[in-house]
């Protein structure tokens, strides 16, 4: 029983220990301003918002040597974006606008909001790779 229950310990801690490593390519994935261990997303404060629209670009480095996709984009109410790149080649950049409507905001106050951006890379054999990256944006509607 001993040896069992060691046994599973051993294997827990191994699939723990497999799962942190990121190499530094997946780690600068999403973004020029990413690195292994640093911050897990990228932020934008828009500030105060007292009229209209405001709007941000976020950039989306590929540093790998496959063609990446923008598959899917998961977006809060009263947020738009526009996608300027769906697809981005090996080693170019993407962009991405987010546009903050006051508009369409029911209340006044603080927001911090995620945008996930899910990409799709071939990488042969007809096996595809999605990542996902949150882009946080907040600020304070008047």
């Amino acid at each position: 029983m001993k040896k069992l229950a060691f046994f599973l310990a051993l294997i827990l801690g191994f699939s723990f220990t497999t799962m942190a490593q990121v190499d530094e390519e997946e780690g600068q994935f999403f973004g020029g301003q990413r690195s292994v261990g640093t911050e897990a997303y990228a932020q934008y404060d828009f500030g105060t918002v007292t009229t209209g629209v405001v709007t941000h670009e976020f950039i989306i480095r590929n540093v790998t040597p496959n063609p990446m996709i923008i598959d899917r984009i998961d977006i809060p109410n009263g947020v738009s974006v526009t996608v300027v790149n769906k697809e981005i080649k090996p080693h170019e950049v993407g962009k991405i606008i987010v546009t903050i409507d006051k508009k369409y905001f029911t209340q006044t106050g603080k927001f911090q909001l995620p945008i996930v951006v899910r990409t799709k890379q071939k990488i042969g054999q007809g096996l595809s790779i999605y990542k996902d990256a949150v882009y946080m944006v907040k600020g304070q509607i008047q």
